[in-house]
């Protein structure tokens, strides 16, 4: 990941949100592609791509990611 100018501290929970989001698709038996057609996801493979390795990636599809892999994150924000 080359995201230089966040600091070292960001870049390693970047690192970790993205490291879970793959791990959990790939505990449901999902490829990018799979997920990323579910319904309520909606994303191209280069989104979910991008959310893995931690690059380019919006609060907005990591909710849609989540979400399709069956956790609601805001069940922890209410």
């Amino acid at each position: 990941m080359d995201n230089n100018y966040i600091s070292q501290q960001n870049q390693e929970k970047l690192e970790a949100v993205a490291n879970f989001i793959r791990e959990l698709r790939i505990q449901n038996g999902l490829s990018q592609q799979e997920l990323g057609d579910m319904e309520g996801v909606d994303l191209n493979r280069r989104s979910i791509g991008n959310a893995e390795s931690g690059k380019n990636f919006t609060v907005m599809t990591l909710i849609k990611i989540v979400e399709g892999l069956g956790i609601n994150i805001f069940d922890s924000v209410d």
